[in-house]
C-alpha cells in the first residue's frame, strides 16, 4: 500500500518533498512492525534525509524520526548506534518550546530500555527516574505506565544490588497491576518473578516461594506447557524449596 503511494508521490512531487519523507515514514512503521528491521532503518534514514531539508535542526519532527531509528537499531541489537539516536531525539526534546510532556517521557522511558540492554543499569535507572517524574505529573496513578515503569525501575536496582529499593518498587508495580489487570494477567507473572527472585536471593525463602507459585500458576493459565519460561521458573520453584 504504502510503496504504491511512494509511487504515486513520486510522480506527483519533486523528490524531496516533505510527502514523500512522511510516506517513507510510514513504510518504515511498517517495516518495524513486522520485523524487517533492515528495511525500517533504510526508510527512515531516507525520510530523515529528506526532513533535514524543510525543517530547522531542532524541529521535533526531526526528533520523532531520530526516536525511531533508534528503536530499530536497537531492536537489531545495535545498541551503541541506538543510544546515539535516543540522545538527539531527546536533545531536541528538552530544547522545544512546546515540547510535548508524553513524547519527553517516552523519549526517557527508550532510552532507558537500550541502556538496561547495554547493562547500564545506573544511567538506565536515571532516565526510567525522569520519565516517572513527568508521568506523575500528567497521568493518573492508577494507570499502566507506572506499573511498567516502577517494574523497571525496581529491575534496575536489582542489578544494582539496592535489594531494599528493589522491593519497594517491585511492589508499588504490582499493587497499582492488581488493580488494573486480570489477576492471571502474564504482566503481572513477570512481577511476581522479579519479587520471588529477590526473596530468593536475600534467603527469604518462604516469601520467595510464594510468589514464584503465583507466577508459575499465571503462565500455565496463559502459555502452552512446553513454553521455556515454564521450565524456568519450575527449576528456580525447586531451587528455593531445597533450600
Amino acid at each position: 500500500m504504502y510503496q504504491s503511494a511512494l509511487d504515486i508521490c513520486s510522480v506527483a512531487f519533486i523528490p524531496d518533498h516533505v510527502n514523500i519523507a512522511l510516506t517513507y515514514n510510514n513504510m518504515a512503521n511498517i517495516y518495524s512492525d513486522t520485523g524487517d528491521y533492515n528495511l525500517a532503518i533504510d526508510s527512515y534514514l531516507k525520510a530523515l534525509t529528506i526532513e533535514l531539508k524543510h525543517f530547522s535542526v531542532d524541529h521535533p519532527h526531526l526528533a520523532i524520526t531520530y526516536g525511531n531509528l533508534a528503536l530499530a537499531y536497537d531492536s537489531q541489537g545495535n545498541y551503541t548506534v541506538a543510544v546515539e539516536y535516543h540522545q538527539k531525539a531527546l536533545d531536541i526534546f528538552l530544547k522545544s518550546s512546546t515540547i510535548n510532556q508524553q513524547e519527553l517521557s517516552t523519549s526517557y522511558f527508550n532510552f532507558g530500555l537500550t541502556l538496561k540492554k547495554m547493562k547500564n543499569f545506573s544511567l538506565a535507572l536515571n532516565m526510567y527516574e525522569k520519565a516517572l517524574q513527568i508521568n506523575l505529573v500528567r497521568l493518573p496513578l492508577d494507570h499502566f505506565e507506572f506499573v511498567v515503569l516502577f517494574n523497571n525501575i525496581g529491575l534496575m536496582h536489582f542489578n544494582l544490588e539496592q535489594y531494599e529499593e528493589a522491593l519497594e518498587n517491585y511492589k508499588r508495580a504490582l499493587n497499582t497491576g492488581i488493580k488494573l489487570l486480570p489477576k492471571d494477567h502474564i504482566y503481572l507473572a513477570q512481577i511476581y518473578d522479579n519479587i520471588g527472585l529477590l526473596c530468593k536471593i536475600v534467603d527469604e525463602e518462604k516469601t520467595a516461594i510464594e510468589y514464584i507459585e503465583k507466577s508459575l500458576e499465571i503462565r500455565l493459565k496463559n502459555l502452552p506447557p512446553n513454553h521455556p519460561s515454564i521450565a524456568k521458573i519450575r527449576n528456580v520453584l525447586d531451587e528455593a524449596r531445597k533450600n
